[in-house]
C-alpha cells in the first residue's frame, strides 16, 4: 500500500512512498488472523497515556539500572533555566539562574541541531534580561515544546546550550566546553530533537473495518506508518540531521537516558546505557534488541571494563578499538565551524585519558603508529580547513570521513605488536594547546619519526574510484611491479599534485611474518618549502617492501 507521508514525519528520509503496517488491538478478538496484535503509538505526546509511558521508562531506569545512575555532581552546569511555574496567562515563567554547587538538581538537557531549532541565544548584552525572564514569545516552537514537556514530566530545570552558555564570551565558552560530558551525564534525561520541533503530533492511526454492515461491531484493523527502527541505531549519511552532527555524538554518549523526538522519529524512542525502548514495542519484545548494539553501548561497556581491569592488555586493546570506531563515526559527521573539530569531541576523548597516555590533537600515545594509519574514505568529499585546526598527521587537520587501514576494530583481528610488525621509531611528538582544555583546540604540533624513506612519482592525476586515489610508481625496479596508490587526505592535496611530481613516502609499519602479505603502510609527505626534512602529510599509501629496497633510515619532521 502506498500513501503520501504525513508532513510531520519529514526528516532524514522524507518519503514519497511509505510502508504501512497493519495490526490489531492486543487482548481483543479479531477474525483477521493475518494481522498480529501490536501496541498503539500515541498520536500526541502531551497526553496522559503518552506521558505515563515516558515517565515509566525514566523511573524504571532510575530505579533498576545501576549502570545508568553514576551521578557525581562534578558537572553541574554554571547556569540552568528555571521553569517552575506559570504566569496569570498560563505562560511558563522562564529564568536563567546561576546554580549552587552545594545543591543537587534534576534537569533536562537538550541535544539539538541549531540550524533546525533556531534557538534563542544568551549574550553579554541580554544576560541581565534573561536572568529576570526569558520571553516566551522569543523562543522557537521547538524550544517551547522542550519546556512544556519538561514541566509535564515534573522537572523544574532545563539546560539548553544556546541559553545557558554566553555565546559571545570566549571565557565562558572555554569554561563550559570541557564540562559538556558532565553536563549531559548529570542530566535526569536528555531530549534529542531530531527536527525543528519535538513532533508532539505524529502521523495518525487509521482504523479499517469490514464493509459488511452485519460486521460493524467487529474490532477494526489499524493502519499506521511502518516504523524504521534502523535509523535510530545507524550512522547517518546526512550531516544536517541530529544523527549526523558532530556535537551530538558525545552528547548522546554521555546522556544516561535519551528520549528521541521529531524529525523522522515516527514514535518516541527511549535509550539508556542498559537498553532501548519504543512505543510500538518491537524492540522490547525481543525481536530487535539482540541485534541492536550501538557504538554508545560498545564504548560504555569497554570503558567500564577498562576501569575494572586497567592493567589487562586485551581489555585496553578492546578500548582502543572502540576509540577507532569513535573517530570513524565522528569524522563522518558535520560541523558548522571547523574550529569546533577538537572541542566538539573533547569531553569524549577525555574518557580515554587514564588508559592511553598523552593526547595529541585526536591521536593517543598508546598505539600511536597504528593511530596514524587513517585514510580518507573518499578524497573528493574531504577538505583542508581554511584555518589551522591540527597538525597534518592528525585526522582533525581536514574534514570528511576517515577509515583505518588495518581493521583492528573487531575482536578477530589482533592489534599489531613489535613481535609481528616493524614500526617506525617515534623520536618526538608535541602539540600546543589553546586555552585550559587539554583535549580541545591546538595552535601547533609536530611529529618526528625515524624510518625508511623512499621517493615515488605520480603516474597520473586521474582520481580513481571508489575513494579518489592516484597511481604512483617507483622507477627502476627491474621489471617488478612498480605502481601503488596514494589516497590523498583532502581534495586540495590532490588538486595541488602534478603528473610526474615526486612525493616522499615514509614506511611506518611493515609485516614481519607475512600475515598481511609483503605490504608496507606509509605516510605520503610533501616537503615544506625552505625547511630541511620538514614535511606535511598529504596522504596514505599501501606499498610493497620492494618499494623501499635501498632506502635509508632517516628522521623526518611532520607538522
Amino acid at each position: 500500500m502506498a500513501v503520501k507521508p504525513h508532513p510531520l514525519t519529514a526528516g532524514e528520509r522524507r518519503r514519497s512512498l511509505v510502508d504501512v503496517e497493519l495490526y490489531t488491538t492486543p487482548g481483543l478478538p479479531s477474525k483477521w488472523v493475518a494481522f498480529g496484535p501490536a501496541p498503539h503509538i500515541h498520536s500526541e505526546v502531551i497526553t496522559d497515556n503518552s506521558l505515563d509511558q515516558i515517565s515509566s521508562w525514566i523511573d524504571d531506569c532510575k530505579t533498576n539500572h545501576q549502570g545508568c545512575n553514576r551521578r557525581t555532581n562534578f558537572g553541574i552546569p554554571s547556569r540552568l533555566l528555571s521553569v517552575a511555574g506559570m504566569d496569570d496567562d498560563e505562560i511558563p515563567i522562564i529564568r536563567l539562574e546561576d546554580t549552587d554547587i552545594t545543591r543537587e538538581y534534576e534537569y533536562v538537557a537538550l541535544s539539538h541541531v541549531w540550524s533546525l531549532t533556531s534557538p534563542l541565544k544568551t549574550t553579554l548584552e541580554n544576560l541581565p534580561k534573561h536572568q529576570q525572564a526569558v520571553s516566551w514569545n522569543d523562543l522557537s516552537i521547538g524550544l517551547r515544546e522542550v519546556i512544556i514537556l519538561t514541566m509535564c514530566l515534573g522537572i523544574t530545570h532545563i539546560w539548553i546550550d544556546s541559553l545557558c552558555i554566553i555565546q559571545d564570551s570566549s571565557q565562558d565558552w572555554e569554561s563550559e566546553c570541557p564540562r559538556m560530558g558532565h553536563i549531559y551525564g548529570e542530566a535526569t534525561v536528555v531530549f534529542a530533537a531530531h527536527g525543528p520541533e519535538l513532533g508532539f503530533q505524529k502521523a495518525p492511526t487509521i482504523d479499517l473495518r469490514d464493509p459488511d454492515p452485519s460486521r460493524k461491531d467487529d474490532n477494526p484493523i489499524h493502519a499506521r506508518l511502518r516504523i524504521d527502527h534502523k535509523n535510530i541505531f545507524s550512522v547517518s549519511h546526512d550531516a544536517v540531521t541530529w544523527l549526523g552532527r558532530g556535537w551530538c555524538m558525545q552528547e548522546r554518549f554521555f546522556a544516561p537516558r535519551l528520549l528521541h523526538f521529531g524529525g523522522y522519529c515516527e514514535e518516541v524512542f527511549f535509550e539508556c546505557n542498559t537498553h532501548t525502548r519504543c512505543e510500538c514495542s518491537r524492540i522490547i519484545d525481543g525481536r530487535m534488541e539482540d541485534r541492536i548494539y550501538t557504538l554508545k553501548s560498545r564504548l560504555t561497556n569497554a570503558l567500564a571494563e577498562a576501569v575494572r581491569i586497567s592493567d589487562d592488555t586485551q581489555v585496553l586493546d578492546d578500548l582502543w578499538r572502540a576509540y577507532i570506531l569513535v573517530c570513524e563515526d565522528y569524522t563522518a559527521r558535520g560541523l558548522t565551524y571547523s574550529s569546533d573539530t577538537l572541542p566538539a569531541i573533547s569531553s569524549l576523548m577525555s574518557q580515554f585519558s587514564p588508559f592511553f597516555g598523552a593526547y595529541y590533537a585526536g591521536i593517543w600515545e598508546r598505539h600511536l603508529i597504528l593511530s596514524l594509519q587513517w585514510e580518507s574514505l573518499n578524497t573528493q568529499y574531504c577538505h583542508r580547513h581554511r584555518e589551522y585546526v591540527a597538525p597534518s598527521w592528525s585526522w582533525a587537520s581536514r574534514s570528511g570521513a576517515v577509515i583505518w587501514y588495518m581493521n583492528s576494530t573487531t575482536l578477530r583481528t589482533p592489534v599489531p605488536t613489535s613481535a609481528t610488525h616493524e614500526f617506525a621509531a617515534i623520536v618526538c611528538i608535541s602539540c600546543t594547546a589553546v586555552g585550559v582544555d587539554p583535549f580541545g583546540k591546538v595552535s601547533a604540533g609536530q611529529l618526528i619519526l625515524r624510518g625508511y624513506v623512499t621517493k615515488m612519482k605520480i603516474s597520473s592525476t586521474q582520481l580513481l574510484i571508489p575513494d579518489g586515489r592516484m597511481e604512483m610508481r617507483k622507477e627502476g625496479m627491474d621489471g617488478k611491479k612498480e605502481e601503488c596508490y596514494v589516497t590523498f587526505d583532502a581534495i586540495e592535496d590532490a588538486q595541488e599534485t602534478t603528473e610526474g611530481e615526486i612525493l616522499t613516502c615514509l614506511d611506518i609499519l611493515r609485516d614481519k611474518k607475512g600475515l598481511h602479505g609483503n605490504f608496507v603502510t606509509g605516510l605520503v609527505l610533501r616537503k615544506v618549502e625552505g625547511k630541511d626534512r620538514v614535511y606535511k602529510r598529504v596522504g596514505f599509501s599501501t606499498m610493497k617492501a620492494e618499494h623501499f629496497v635501498g632506502s635509508k633510515i632517516i628522521e623526518v619532521t611532520i607538522i
